[in-house]
């Protein structure tokens, strides 16, 4: 997470109601291409696949217990952790995943 803004704007009133404030928050990411572990999981499903590899479930749930520590090292409880919000890059992690699968 590179940084996070709060904003805020008035909403226009509809059929006599008074305007309303809106809060926005957006959260700045580094962009991933491989996008979600769902998206990741549906299309190995749709390709006939029943498991994720053995090595890169490993190297999956390294990674997302090792992001874990550093959140609650910070004080920080993530609240929603779930294959939605779980981005992998798999051309990136992919040597970094053979080589830990060696390393087993």
């Amino acid at each position: 997470m590179y940084g996070h803004q709060i904003s805020s704007k008035w909403d226009s009133s509809v059929e006599g109601n008074p305007e309303r404030r809106i809060l926005q928050s957006a959260i700045f990411m580094e962009y991933v291409k491989g996008g979600s572990l769902k998206n990741y999981l549906e299309k190995l499903s749709k390709a006939g696949e029943k498991r994720v590899p053995l090595e890169l479930a490993l190297f999956i749930a390294q990674d997302v217990a090792s992001a874990l520590s550093e959140l609650h090292l910070k004080h920080i409880i993530h609240r929603d952790i779930k294959s939605e919000n779980i981005l992998i890059d798999l051309d990136r992690k992919k040597a970094d995943w053979c080589t830990y699968c060696k390393a087993l």
